[in-house]
């Protein structure tokens, strides 16, 4: 064997070895797979979402017109507890499994081989640095990340407000009873916004990178500005700055 052969042996010897390279390969591997499943899950979440969104918009018209959207849209997706997991928990749950993997992957990455050694011809060993650039990311897709850490943090809170906490039959009357009795108006209002504003940019640039940018940006943009203009008239309307929403104080009794 000559020494060719013999050090390319070596070379792959090393490489079966290396956990470095085998994390690399499960990579390649797992990678391209949990990608499609973040964007079909996303996709699927943003059907509920969309419609929780325009619920909220609603909202800027009336207290009665609010109950009436909420009311024909728990049709599609909550019929009974069951149905509600697995329309709407499952996509969820299913899209943050794949998040967390791309998350573990940027945040907690294999280490790379930084130097190579290579013979030359008196087996002396000469020692090369390589440097490994990491592709720069856009503004756009950074808030878009940063809105999905925000929204992990604040969804559990929702769920357990809407489903958990005496709220199961939400209604116009839940929120107010919320705010006033609660958490308080200016805590409420604050989370409500939040959550708005970091559902509503997720929810649409997320779908547009799913389906392969056909939207071009500004296009995406505008309407993200235009969907959370439409989504604080309706958090206006109830936290009680567009009509009167003292009558709801008559149902108060049934969450307390």
């Amino acid at each position: 064997m000559n020494s060719s052969n013999s050090t390319a042996l070596n070379h792959q010897k090393e490489k079966a070895n290396d956990p470095d390279h085998s994390k690399s390969s499960i990579s390649t591997f797992w990678t391209p797979l949990f990608r499609k499943v973040q964007h079909w899950s996303g996709i699927a979440f943003s059907v509920f979402t969309s419609i929780h969104v325009a619920t909220t918009i609603s909202a800027a018209l009336s207290p009665q017109v609010y109950d009436q959207v909420l009311e024909s849209t728990r049709a599609w997706y909550r019929p009974s507890k069951a149905v509600e997991g697995v329309v709407v928990m499952s996509p969820l749950m299913v899209h943050l499994m794949a998040n967390s993997y791309f998350f573990c992957l940027n945040y907690f990455p294999s280490k790379s081989l930084a130097t190579k050694s290579l013979e030359n011809g008196n087996s002396k060993t000469t020692t090369t640095t390589t440097t490994v650039k990491t592709a720069s990311v856009s503004i756009w897709k950074r808030l878009h990340q940063y809105a999905g850490y925000a929204l992990f943090l604040l969804i559990p809170g929702h769920i357990y407000g809407v489903r958990f906490a005496k709220a199961y039959d939400q209604e116009f009357a839940t929120l107010r009873h919320l705010l006033e009795k609660v958490v308080g108006p200016w805590v409420g209002m604050s989370y409500f916004g939040i959550l708005m504003t970091a559902g509503v940019y997720h929810m649409l640039f997320g779908l547009n990178t799913a389906l392969g940018y056909k939207v071009k940006r500004p296009f995406v943009l505008s309407t993200i500005v235009a969907v959370l203009a439409a989504a604080y008239f309706g958090l206006l309307g109830i936290g009680g700055f567009l009509y009167p929403v003292e009558s709801m104080r008559e149902k108060f009794h049934k969450f307390d």
